[in-house]
């Protein structure tokens, strides 16, 4: 990885404890891949994939449809594309409450 990209990533003091918990900047194997550690990256990656895929199947064998909590799924208005999503809001004032009650724990080792 270039210091560019890694830089991308970066989470500068004080934002660790504002950002949502679901925030990509705080993937394990990120931080592996970013410090050179890429078996380490690689079985990170591997077991957040499982993990995903283990909610997915619950979730339609429960018939409950995850939804995401701060973007909707809207028709593309150009015809042969796919959909795509927006923002729907909700994101700055949860964040600036500080309550991420109700966001799932996607980086960590709890199923």
């Amino acid at each position: 990885m270039t210091r560019f990209a890694i830089c991308l990533n970066e989470l500068t003091p004080g934002l660790r404890e504002k950002v949502a918990p679901t925030d990509s900047r705080l993937r394990p194997d990120q931080f592996a891949l970013e410090e050179g550690v890429f078996d380490k990256a690689n079985a990170e990656k591997k077991r957040l994939e499982v993990k995903q895929r283990a909610f997915m199947k619950a979730a339609q064998q429960k018939n409950d449809a995850s939804e995401p909590r701060w973007f909707q799924k809207v028709v593309n208005s150009v015809a042969g594309e796919t959909a795509m999503y927006t923002y729907k809001g909700g994101y700055w004032e949860t964040r600036k409450l500080g309550d991420w009650q109700g966001c799932r724990d996607i980086f960590g080792d709890t199923p």
